[in-house]
């Protein structure tokens, strides 16, 4: 799934160049999120509905369900996803891969989230994602 793979890439990609997000539970408590999540996109720290601030944003839960599974995954991970044959056999992490693969609004959602975290972190807006959000 092109979507999919677009997040993932996006996450990696923002790993890399120093600006990923680096802890996926609660930056207060260091508590798993449940139901609710909030991040700082100054900050890159996720909050528990409990530790959220005012300069905080509440993400739908999918949303942050999606980016952290995808986060999770290594690259061979990612690869092997791709192949259905290994989709409709393999338990463990792909199930998040399975999980976010039949999630629509999750997998667009995350995008509009990544491409607002990217103009945050570098300044820079890629215009290219809008476009894609546009036509999918």
């Amino acid at each position: 799934d092109s979507l999919v793979f677009l997040n993932w890439f996006l996450i990696s990609a923002l790993k890399e160049s120093g600006y990923g997000i680096e802890n996926y539970c609660c930056s207060v408590c260091g508590k798993k999120l449940k139901n609710r999540a909030f991040i700082d996109f100054d900050s890159s720290d996720f909050f528990c509905e409990e530790h959220a601030s005012l300069s905080s944003t509440e993400i739908r839960f999918s949303t942050y369900e999606l980016i952290s599974a995808l986060a999770a995954l290594s690259p061979d991970e990612v690869k092997r996803a791709f192949l259905a044959d290994y989709l409709n056999n393999e338990e463990g992490a792909l199930s998040a891969y399975r999980w976010a693969s039949e999630n629509e609004s999750a997998k667009k959602s995350a995008l509009k989230m990544l491409d607002y975290y990217i103009e945050v972190k570098t300044g820079c807006a890629l215009k290219t994602i809008q476009q894609l959000l546009d036509v999918v």
